[in-house]
């Protein structure tokens, strides 16, 4: 850039015009040799704001992995509380079932012995009826004879 300043034929007519006096001529050394200093500064802070720029983009790209990842990971995980609510209402429709089979189990139980008790009554009304005594005794009071007979 100052290179390109230096060329321009405005500048070169100005300072033919005018003499710089040794003065100046040293001072503009010094001003040129900062604004080398300063230019060299400036490329070298120009390199780490690239640095900087390269490091937030691959700070950002990890991000936006980072964040596909957690959605993923809470899909999944949204996935597993609604198989998991899912688990639990079965569970609790089989413990439902499983009640209401046990209320079952008992009745059935329940007439089972019934019909036992009924089937021995009719065993023993059956070896009665075979029994001497049951002509001569009323059913009531042969019952007990009659058992004792077996």
């Amino acid at each position: 850039m100052v290179e390109s300043i230096g060329s321009n034929s405005l500048v070169q007519k100005a300072a033919e015009e005018s003499p710089i006096s040794a003065e100046e001529s040293e001072e503009y050394k010094i001003l040129a040799e900062e604004l080398g200093i300063l230019a060299t500064e400036l490329e070298v802070k120009c390199g780490e704001v690239q640095t900087y720029k390269e490091n937030f983009e691959r700070l950002q790209s990890d991000c936006t992995e980072r964040t596909s990842e957690l959605e993923r990971i809470n899909s999944q995980l949204q996935k597993a509380k609604l198989d998991g609510n899912a688990a639990v209402e079965k569970l609790k429709k089989a413990e439902e079932d499983l009640a209401q089979i046990k209320e079952k189990n008992a009745q059935l139980s329940d007439e089972l012995l019934n019909k036992s008790r009924q089937v021995v009554i009719l065993n023993l009304i059956a070896q009665f009826q075979l029994c001497p005594l049951f002509a001569l005794f009323p059913y009531a009071l042969c019952f007990p004879f009659c058992r004792l007979l077996l």
